[in-house]
């Protein structure tokens, strides 16, 4: 069993049949385009660019029908509480009154009245002068944020002390519309297989290994 096996078998059951679905349809079109392309020789260059842009349109669509989703159901949320709110309050009321506690448990979470406000406040009107007041009389409120800009910092003959020049080392990175990776070795690449799961545990490994030299901090929720 491959590595790849192992992990699709760790993934809950519904992801892994769409994991599996979305496999088959990338192998399927890639076996599809190497065999009906125009040009034999020369049709992963193209075909990969068309997958790419499809996954992109997809994604953008996806973020617009999230947005339109999160927005509906923040308006039946907004609903919910203009329409049953008032109700619901007068029924924790009458039943909290002469009471210690002024809020109730239910099944789905703890509904009642918090006390709010009452406590003194600045408001800015004129940030402009109210920071050359307090420039004098609360220095500490001014706050004060300084930045290297390094482009800037180029333009100098010598690197300010704290600082050193460095030369990156030069190097080729394929692209493909807005996504890119670095360009290997091609004596170093393997050799194409017959199998559609060609390479497939390399990819794997190379995924799980970058994973862990993240810092655990910086690696986003799933």
């Amino acid at each position: 069993m491959t590595a790849i096996d192992t992990a699709i078998q760790e993934i809950a059951d519904p992801e892994r049949e769409v994991f599996s679905h979305d496999v088959a349809e990338v192998e399927a079109s890639a076996e599809a385009a190497a065999q009906h392309y125009d040009d034999p020789g020369h049709w992963c260059a193209p075909w990969l660019a068309e997958q790419m842009a499809i996954i992109d349109d997809g994604i953008e669509r996806r973020k617009a029908w999230l947005d339109r989703e999160l927005k509906r159901i923040e308006r039946k949320r907004e609903y919910l509480l203009w329409k049953w709110g008032p109700i619901a309050q007068n029924e924790v009321f009458q039943q909290t009154r002469g009471k210690k506690s002024r809020s109730i448990d239910t099944p789905s979470g703890r509904v009642g009245f918090r006390k709010s406000g009452g406590g003194e406040k600045v408001v800015v009107d004129d940030e402009e002068l109210a920071i050359r007041h307090a420039a004098d009389k609360c220095p500490d409120a001014i706050k004060v944020t300084r930045k290297l800009l390094v482009s800037e910092l180029k333009a100098l003959p010598e690197p300010l002390p704290g600082t050193h020049k460095e030369t990156t080392p030069k190097r080729d990175r394929f692209f493909v519309g807005k996504h890119t990776r670095d360009v290997e070795d091609s004596a170093a690449l393997p050799a194409p297989a017959d199998s559609p799961r060609f390479d497939a545990d390399a990819f794997y490994k190379e995924l799980t290994h970058d994973a862990s030299t993240e810092d655990p901090d910086e690696i986003p929720a799933p």
